[in-house]
């Protein structure tokens, strides 16, 4: 892959997919995994058990806590934010990826 893609791209496309499969854990009672189809490149990714977690995806793998990460990347965090809430994390996710590797 490294070989037709940029790295930004495939470093892109690895953390996407993580943040998708992660989505799709959380919300497959919701009846939102039907909606959230994986490629078979995604899902041979996944099974990859080399490959690194995205520190934005799991940051509760790492050292860096949610709320450090937000800062990190000039998100300032609302005092109606429930931290706890899955949705509303993934939804920060989301933003700190798109940051990341679409708004620069």
């Amino acid at each position: 892959l490294s070989k037709e893609w940029s790295m930004e791209c495939l470093l892109s496309f690895v953390e996407l997919t993580q943040w998708q499969h992660k989505m799709r854990l959380e919300y497959v009672h919701d009846g939102l995994q039907s909606e959230m189809t994986l490629i078979g490149l995604q899902q041979k990714l996944l099974e990859n058990k080399g490959l690194v977690k995205s520190y934005i995806v799991y940051p509760e793998e790492g050292d860096m806590k949610l709320e450090e990460m937000l800062k990190q990347n000039d998100i300032p965090v609302q005092k109606d934010w429930d931290l706890n809430d899955k949705m509303i994390v993934m939804k920060l996710k989301a933003i700190v990826l798109y940051r990341k590797y679409v708004e620069d």
